[in-house]
């Protein structure tokens, strides 16, 4: 499963590539490690996941991903383009501090 997408080329993987470093500063070594994107070698990524409707990798904090969201929105606006006026001041009350979710409850 996908885990992140890299900020620089948005590459998908599973795992950052780890780089271990050693770096001389007089007489002293510095040593450090770096996690990269395995593709580009960028070293900013985002955790994401797959989108739960078409499973394409999106952020994580997101319900849908963008062309899901996309869809939806066409969707909804094709049936609300369809509504009277009456209908839509209907919806409006329904859903004024309400969700959609509780549809099955309204009045």
């Amino acid at each position: 499963m996908l885990a992140y997408r890299c900020d620089h080329c948005g590459t998908c993987f599973d795992h950052p590539v780890t780089l271990r470093h050693r770096e001389l500063l007089g007489e002293f070594i510095r040593e450090y490690t770096e996690e990269v994107c395995p593709i580009c070698c960028g070293d900013s990524f985002s955790p994401g996941k797959p989108c739960p409707k078409c499973g394409e990798f999106m952020p994580e904090d997101e319900i849908l991903c963008r062309a899901c969201r996309r869809l939806l929105k066409a969707r909804f606006t094709d049936f609300a383009d369809t509504l009277t006026a009456e209908e839509e001041a209907q919806l409006d009350d329904w859903l004024d501090g309400d969700t959609i979710t509780n549809r099955r409850s309204w009045r």
